[in-house]
């Protein structure tokens, strides 16, 4: 019997499948989440009147400032204000921990997915910085999952904060503590216990309110901030979603806390408290919005023309420094056109290894140039990063000394080997500087918008729960069935010395089998084995009827309701109907037997799923990523780029050919009544039908899609089930059946996790319904005869071998 390379095929088609399934990319920061809640923003922001607060927060922004205020920082107040609140907005938005979601904050003014989205800046924005917060309940379990690429932030940080405007650090998570896969994939738990002995975790506390993600870019134009997703391990039914009223509120507080937080925190005590043109000590601090890993420089200059200051700055124990420069109210100008700022990984290092800085308002033509966009007022806020949580202000090495100099004093005060560059190399580092900028506003191809009304009786956990569990014991059954009770003549005896247990006699055993069958040897039952058997497919039978029965209701159901489904659960239906092929390849390609009931099931079964089949390849032709419920959403599924719906057409073509194939060769193998299996009319017909779909598919197909048709053919052909050994038919239809198992069940599953949280507004397919109810009932009923049966085995086998 040659069915090893069959073997081998499947492996290699179940590789492409899911490489081609898996293929991922675009802009992390431009996520469906962060679409929907920058459109929230905007409407509360639209709706809702903040200009009381807004008086307030000038009025106290002005008082830290002092007098006299130049007309130049007067022309920025009103903007660093109206991002201020805007900021204040984004922060309500994504505030509830019951559906947490992660949002980009904290960034300049972009136009994407339609939106005009206004900036939302405050209290010394780091250009390099990509702030991303996450709602957090000590009461509730979090997994917070992410991917490092290749080129990966400098500088990453998971702080639990107590208030998302003081942002005092409750705990945290170093980039240098962080465990990271081998593939650039991990996981960080987040709850209330210890994690003693765990990696990634974080405790959180009553105090914890929001995880606050940094990561830091220090090569801008290939460095790319992490994929993040974050799944709430606990049930959230019962809690509604805050609504915008709530949301309002929350935003008034955020903008009063602000207030204070801000402008007489960070502007007043920490900025203008220092004489100017100097820069304070670095510090480290766990509030302000600080980081515990942080030292900081504070400060604020006024500038003449021909004037500049010269800072030298000591790297000392950091991993990560950035030197910035903000107007007047802690905001930055726009630093995709201005170098207003430069990091580690930007800067040019002094033979000593200090780092020397000319902030000026005309372009010096040192590298280290510190661009004041136009400003001759401004603030300075310097960070080191990557220190120890406990490092003291004078044993962590981080330092920095300024002075006020002549522009055309500039070379006398420089040191020796300070880089200097033409008027084309600075033009090209700024080109450079903004193409690395724009990289994090790039949309991602995400043009379906909603997917429609929920169908929990449809798309429920609880029906892709039975289907899938069913089809696995179906397939676990139908393998043990298979190989239960044979014996060889030629047996092969493997010797194991040490330990052996049960385990090890059962993996000897298998062993045993694999080899004989390879090898082609003629097996027999004993009449121990034969009993077994039967037992077995006794349960697996009633199993697969039961299955059988359920896909029949669940496509008639989708009959029933087809004008009115979305083209998202009628992808979900298919996929789940598929398992009840696997099933009954299971049942009928191992238990012989005379045309019967379970046939003719399988035949009604059949005819629907192929009739579903049809008519959803015609709905898909009416596509349209503008309508609610003609498309959805296929990340980690279809590789970007695809064309909708001629992948989907694709999908459904192929595996629809394989279900519908591997069924009809399990069901020839036991009924001569419906067809002669090993006649060529059978034959000719499957590759009648296979060279069809071949040539009609290759006149379209790109690359990748050919290479895993080329591959998908000769199973489709069914080449090796044509065998008079029955054993051999047997394995052989086993393999086909298999291979569906891993594709639906992932398709399924990705599916609808890419698509729950984009369902329309308010609608969930969390809610139990009689649908889910009914299919879980049944499982359970499976489950409960599966036990029964393993209890009957157990005694009859004890009363043959007494």
């Amino acid at each position: 019997m040659k069915f090893f390379p069959l073997s081998q095929t499947l492996g290699a088609v179940t590789a492409a499948t899911i490489a081609v399934a898996s293929n991922s990319g675009g802009n992390p920061l431009a996520t469906l989440d962060q679409r929907d809640l920058d459109a929230l923003s905007i409407k509360i922001n639209e709706d809702h009147d903040f200009a009381i607060l807004k008086a307030e927060a000038k009025a106290t922004f002005q008082t830290a400032h002092g007098l006299p205020i130049s007309q130049e920082a007067s022309s920025r107040l009103d903007a660093a204000i109206d991002e201020l609140a805007f900021s204040s907005i984004q922060k309500a938005v994504n505030n509830d921990p019951y559906y947490p979601k992660i949002y980009w904050v904290d960034a300049g003014p972009r136009n994407w997915f339609g939106l005009d989205v206004p900036g939302g800046r405050y209290s010394y924005d780091n250009p390099d910085c990509i702030y991303r917060t996450i709602p957090i309940s000590s009461k509730l379990r979090y997994v917070l999952r992410g991917y490092r690429h290749s080129e990966g932030p400098t500088d990453v940080t998971f702080s639990l904060i107590s208030d998302p405007n003081s942002q005092n650090t409750v705990a945290s998570l170093a980039g240098d503590d962080l465990v990271i896969d081998k593939d650039g994939s991990y996981t960080i738990t987040i709850d209330s216990s210890s994690g003693e002995g765990q990696a990634n975790h974080i405790k959180s506390t009553l105090l914890a309110k929001q995880l606050f993600v940094r990561n830091n870019l220090g090569k801008w134009p290939v460095q790319t901030p992490d994929n993040l997703t974050i799944e709430l391990l606990d049930d959230a039914t019962g809690h509604k979603p805050v609504d915008e009223t709530a949301i309002f509120h929350g935003a008034q507080w955020n903008l009063q806390e602000s207030i204070i937080d801000y402008g007489v925190g960070a502007l007043g005590l920490k900025t203008m408290i220092n004489p100017v043109n100097k820069l304070s000590k670095p510090s480290q601090s766990s509030t302000l919005g600080t980081l515990t890993t942080q030292a900081s420089s504070f400060g604020h200059f006024n500038l003449k023309d021909g004037e500049a200051i010269v800072a030298t700055l000591s790297v000392g124990e950091a991993d990560y420094f950035v030197f910035p420069a903000t107007d007047p109210w802690l905001v930055t100008v726009d630093p995709g056109a201005y170098q207003l700022s430069l990091n580690s990984e930007q800067s040019v290092a002094n033979a000593n290894g200090t780092y020397t800085f000319v902030v000026s308002l005309t372009d010096p033509g040192v590298s280290n140039w510190i661009d004041t966009a136009g400003l001759h007022e401004g603030t300075i806020m310097v960070r080191w990063q990557g220190l120890p949580t406990n490092s003291s202000d004078t044993d962590n090495g981080v330092a920095i000394v300024t002075e006020v100099v002549q522009l055309s004093q500039l070379a006398d005060v420089l040191p020796a080997g300070t880089q200097y560059v033409t008027r084309e190399q600075r033009k090209e580092q700024l080109a450079q500087r903004a193409a690395g900028y724009a990289r994090r506003f790039q949309e991602n191809e995400m043009a379906c918008q909603d997917i429609g009304e929920a169908n929990p009786d449809i798309a429920g956990i609880g029906i892709l729960l039975a289907f899938a569990i069913q089809g696995a014991i179906s397939v676990v059954l139908s393998i043990y069935s298979l190989f239960v009770g044979r014996t060889w003549q030629d047996e092969v005896i493997l010797e194991s010395h040490g330990m052996l247990n049960r385990l090890d006699t059962t993996a000897r055993r298998v062993v045993q089998i694999m080899i004989q069958i390879i090898k082609g040897s003629a097996s027999q039952r004993t009449d121990k084995g034969l009993r077994k058997q039967k037992l077995v497919n006794e349960i697996l039978v009633a199993g697969s009827d039961m299955q059988s029965w359920s896909g029949i209701a669940l496509l008639i159901a989708a009959f029933v309701q087809i004008r009115t489904i979305s083209l998202y659960q009628m992808h979900i239906i298919y996929d789940t109907a598929s398992f009840v092929a696997i099933s009954n390849c299971a049942a009928i390609a191992i238990t012989y037997g005379p045309f019967g009931i379970k046939h003719l099931v399988m035949i009604i079964w059949s005819l629907l799923y192929l009739g579903f089949t049809i008519v959803f390849g015609i709905r898909l032709r009416s596509w349209n990523d503008d309508i609610p419920g003609q498309c959805y959403i296929t990340s980690g599924i279809a590789a970007p780029g695809n064309e909708h719906p001629y992948v989907d057409h694709i999908y459904i073509s192929i595996t629809c050919l394989y279900v519908i194939s591997s069924l009809y060769a399990a069901l020839g193998l036991n009924s001569s009544k419906i067809m002669d299996f090993n006649s060529k009319t059978y034959r000719d017909r499957i590759l009648s039908a296979t060279d069809a779909i071949d040539r009609r598919l290759r006149q379209h197909l790109s690359p990748e899609y050919l290479e895993l048709l080329n591959k998908a053919i000769p199973l489709l052909r069914l080449d090796p089930t044509f065998s008079e050994d029955p054993d051999a038919k047997q394995t052989v239809a086993l393999l086909i059946a298999l291979i569906q198992y891993p594709v639906h069940t992932y398709s399924v599953f990705m599916m609808r996790a890419m698509n729950e949280s984009h369902l329309v507004q308010g609608s969930t397919e969390q809610d139990w319904g009689f649908g889910q109810v009914v299919a879980i009932t049944l499982l359970g009923s499976n489950i409960v005869m599966l036990f029964e049966g393993i209890s009957r085995y157990r005694r009859e086998m004890t009363i043959a071998t007494n």
